[in-house]
C-alpha cells in the first residue's frame, strides 16, 4: 500500500497518509493504523482543535508538532494496533507545501521523551475540558486512558 493525499475535514492542511503505517505494509517496524478513516479522523481532531472566544485553536505543542485523538462515548478510542490512543503529527519544514503526516503513539513511554506532550498543550486540554486532570495524570504516567 502506498502514500495517499487524504481529505480532511477543513481542507486547510494538505495530509499524506504513509503506507508503511498502515497493517498492509511489508515493514512492520513502524507504529501502525487501525485504519485510514481513524488516521485522518485523529488528524482532523487535531487540526479543528477547539473554539475558545469564538477562534479555532488547534492542538499544536510548543514545537509545533500537532497531537490528535478521538473521544467517543467519553472514551478514548484505540487509533492504533498496538492500542495507541494517540496521533502524532510532527511539524512540517514548510507549512505551504509540505504535507503532514503521522502515526500513532504512546505519549510518555520514549526514554527519550520524544512523545512527551508539552506542558502547554496538556494545560489547554485541562482548561478546556477536553481531558480531566485525572486523564493527564494517568496520561503522564504512561498509560491508556
Amino acid at each position: 500500500m502506498g502514500d495517499i493525499r487524504l481529505p480532511t475535514k477543513l481542507g486547510i492542511k494538505s495530509y499524506l497518509s504513509r503506507g508503511k503505517h498502515h497493517y498492509s505494509s511489508i515493514n512492520k517496524k513502524h507504529s501502525l493504523w487501525i485504519s485510514r478513516v481513524l488516521e485522518v479522523e485523529t488528524f482532523d481532531t487535531s487540526e479543528v482543535g477547539t473554539m475558545v472566544n469564538s477562534q479555532r485553536i488547534e492542538w499544536i505543542d510548543c514545537n509545533g508538532h500537532m497531537w490528535g485523538f478521538i473521544r467517543q462515548d467519553n472514551d478514548i478510542i484505540k487509533v492504533g494496533t498496538k492500542k495507541q490512543q494517540f496521533g502524532y503529527f510532527p511539524a512540517v519544514q514548510n507549512p505551504q507545501s509540505d504535507d503532514w503526516h503521522g502515526y500513532p503513539v504512546f505519549p510518555f513511554k520514549e526514554k527519550n521523551k520524544k512523545y512527551d506532550i508539552g506542558n502547554s498543550l496538556l494545560e489547554f486540554w485541562c482548561t478546556n475540558d477536553i481531558l480531566s486532570e485525572d486523564e493527564i495524570a494517568t496520561l503522564i504516567e504512561g498509560k491508556l486512558l
